[in-house]
């Protein structure tokens, strides 16, 4: 049984839709020019009548026609202040003659959004368009996709320039024609549209709204794009593989949309443990969202939960304390106290990395070079360390109330109440830190609570003078036996 929409038919919607292709199906069209006379020798000559095939490729008749049906909308006239328009309209609606020009009420799509919270004026304006003239009809899309907003129930205007819209294509279903991506995808206007379009994205963004869609690049950068963007990636139906392809091209494409999306592609990440995506998440997002832990970047992560948040900072942690142990095995002599030590560490801290709500790294100017080795360009988060040791780094967090500065090697682990370590999380300025071991450290140790030797690690004497202070100030225990490597 043949449905009907606000479109029409479904055969007169497939008739329409295919209008625009038609001169794919042609393949040649021939231009017979019958009767052409030229004259050869003297006027005694005969004149010759002969035909002339011309053999022309539809594919450049289908490219123009498809180009009308995309292009720009028009620029308003020059002679036409669209700021003046919009008080004149604020001013003069509702008084009892109300008078604008042709010219005026042409320019009237241009600022429809400008009332969308407007009802008076809005209804006047719109009430003063012919929708079912093409002109106004494609001035009113371009102005409803630029200015498109999902999930705004107070959005009077916006749903009401869709209803029309949708009653001007009831009246004159070949206005679709008018507009080459509406013409074969006219569900785009129809109420949340832009799902329709966010559902075809795994394909890959760009492709999918050139290619399948064929939209114009400022329909794809308009707000109903972003919408469509946005559900694509918290929709939450699509694998954690895809949206790592997807996201790279957001964040090369659309990198302001990156705090929109960010919320659910670390949960996807966190949920299938996809360890490649994590790292790529962590680098990415610093540059561009920088570290949630400082609260400078609060505003920057407005938009992220704070259960995605507390899950980006787990990894963040683990992440600093998984490499600070790679750059001790790669910066210290394999048969040293040291190295040895650093096992026994490395498995006690293991215990408490998931009670860390802050890490920081510094580096030697040779552990510096070392991390670059081992990271590349991808270490994040670190100060520099000016020490008698080129080799040395330190490892800083926070647990609770207690800060922890612990020294790769030759240095006993320093513990601080919150507030009172000599060392920053974070710098005021854009800049990476010096500090200096001497000075900046051991000459502060007047403000420790605890200083710890590791000594005695293999009988976890050091380990449970640390277990015993951590209980003591943060009420958090780990068995003895977790403290084994």
């Amino acid at each position: 049984m043949e449905t009907t929409s606000a479109y029409g038919s479904n055969q007169e919607q497939k008739t329409n839709a295919k209008t625009i292709s038609l001169l794919d199906k042609i393949k040649d069209i021939q231009l017979v020019m019958e009767g052409f006379s030229i004259f050869q020798g003297n006027k005694s000559n005969r004149k010759k009548t002969i035909s002339i095939e011309f053999n022309v490729n539809p594919s450049g008749i289908n490219k123009i026609i498809k180009d009308m049906g995309n292009r720009p909308i028009g620029q308003p006239p020059k002679s036409i202040d669209l700021n003046q328009l919009v008080v004149k309209v604020r001013q003069l609606v509702g008084t009892r003659k109300p008078d604008f020009s042709l010219l005026e009420i042409r320019c009237f799509p241009y600022i429809l959004n400008q009332f969308y919270n407007n009802r008076k004026c809005f209804d006047f304006m719109i009430n003063q368009l012919d929708l079912t003239r093409t002109s106004f009809f494609r001035r009113c899309v371009n102005t409803y996709m630029l200015n498109y907003e999902s999930g705004n129930p107070e959005s009077y205007g916006q749903d009401k320039l869709r209803s029309v819209l949708l009653k001007a294509l009831q009246a004159n279903r070949f206005l679709l024609n008018s507009i080459g991506f509406l013409a074969l995808h006219p569900h785009l206007l129809e109420k949340d549209g832009h799902k329709f379009l966010g559902k075809d994205l795994a394909d890959g963004i760009k492709d999918v709204m050139d290619k399948k869609y064929d939209l114009p690049l400022n329909i794809q950068d308009s707000s109903f794009g972003i919408e469509a963007i946005c559900y694509f990636f918290n929709s939450g139906s699509n694998s954690s593989e895809i949206l790592s392809e997807r996201f790279n091209e957001v964040y090369f494409n659309y990198p302001d949309l990156i705090g929109r999306i960010a919320e659910s592609v670390i949960l996807s990440a966190d949920k299938e443990n996809n360890e490649e995506f994590k790292s790529d998440l962590m680098l990415k997002l610093d540059r561009k969202l920088n570290d949630p832990r400082n609260p400078a970047n609060a505003n920057k992560w407005s938009n992220v939960s704070d259960e995605a948040i507390a899950t980006y900072i787990s990894w963040r942690n683990r992440n600093d304390l998984d490499f600070f142990f790679k750059l001790v095995d790669a910066s210290t002599d394999l048969n040293s106290n040291s190295h040895r030590m650093w096992k026994y560490r490395k498995a006690f801290w293991q215990c408490y990395v998931d009670h860390m709500t802050m890490t920081k790294i510094l580096l030697g100017e040779e552990a510096e070079r070392i991390a670059k080795q081992i990271e590349g360009n991808q270490t994040i988060n670190y100060s520099t360390l000016t020490s008698y040791d080129p080799t040395q780094s330190i490892f800083m967090f926070r647990i609770e109330n207690l800060v922890f500065i612990d020294v790769s090697h030759n240095g006993s682990l320093r513990i601080y109440h919150k507030g009172t370590e000599p060392i920053p999380f974070f710098e005021k300025y854009t800049w990476r830190a010096n500090y200096n071991y001497s000075r900046n450290i051991v000459a502060k140790s007047l403000f420790c609570i605890a200083t710890i030797p590791h000594s005695g690690s293999e009988n976890y004497k050091w380990q449970e003078k640390v277990a015993n202070k951590i209980w003591e100030e943060c009420k958090i225990f780990t068995k003895a036996s977790d403290w084994r490597p």
